[in-house]
């Protein structure tokens, strides 16, 4: 069993192709600019492959963190210049300060228990300048999620063919996802593979007490650029 992303990060931006990055970012600018008006640094948490953090960098000087070094090579491929670092967004300290913290795609998902969103979004706040913006993009609620539910797509271009079947099992708010890869070049090649990926469920109400209890003023917009909510702090 590998580590999420372990194999999959080279065929990431393929399998979402289907997500606009584009203008997803600039409804982030506009989020950002109408509470922080003239900010100019942003630090996304979670940054994966880094295609947020290049749309972002329209507007801004980008910093990027992810826990996955499999993915921080295709970033850092994407960005030659650009800083990205290595580290877990439950706790980390990069020795500076942003105007703005975008944790996008549902990104938080990887954060499994109350204790660890609370040292997450603390890890957040001290990253921010005072009035500085947090912007979460959650994943799925307790009552949010099919149990049991089976699925699976697959996806052509770049020579490639990727198709991922995902599976699930819940223990309380807790859920552990499996996704089988198949993976097959235009050459006769293939390859196939299966990433456990853990997750956790938490409800709007935990989110904000958490962000409250971390110093931000928060307000929760239902549906965001996914329909899966978006959480939007200010720091006090």
């Amino acid at each position: 069993m590998l580590n999420p992303y372990e194999r999959s990060a080279e065929v990431y931006d393929l399998y979402y192709n289907w997500l606009d990055y584009e203008n997803h970012s600039v409804t982030i600018h506009q989020l950002i600019e109408d509470r922080r008006r003239g900010a100019q640094s942003v630090l996304e948490v979670g940054c994966g492959t880094a295609r947020y953090t290049e749309q972002l960098s329209r507007w801004y000087d980008v910093t990027g963190l992810d826990i996955a070094e499999s993915m921080l090579s295709v970033a850092r491929r994407r960005m030659p210049r650009t800083a990205f670092h290595l580290g877990d967004m439950i706790e980390f300290d990069l020795g500076e300060r942003f105007d703005a913290v975008v944790c996008m795609f549902s990104s938080i998902a990887y954060v499994t228990s109350l204790q660890d969103l609370a040292s997450m979004t603390r890890s957040c706040a001290r990253h921010l300048n005072p009035g500085g913006v947090l912007i979460i993009e959650p994943w799925f609620g307790p009552d949010g999620w099919n149990t049991g539910h089976i699925s699976t797509r697959v996806v052509e271009g770049d020579g490639l063919t990727v198709a991922r079947l995902d599976t699930s099992v819940r223990e309380g708010n807790r859920v552990n996802m499996r996704w089988a890869w198949a993976v097959a070049w235009e050459d006769g090649d293939a390859d196939a593979y299966v990433e456990e990926h853990a997750t956790g469920l938490f409800t709007v109400a935990e989110y904000e007490t958490l962000l409250a209890a971390a110093g931000f003023d928060a307000e929760y917009d239902p549906t965001g650029p996914l329909g899966r909510g978006l959480h939007v702090a200010v720091k006090r």
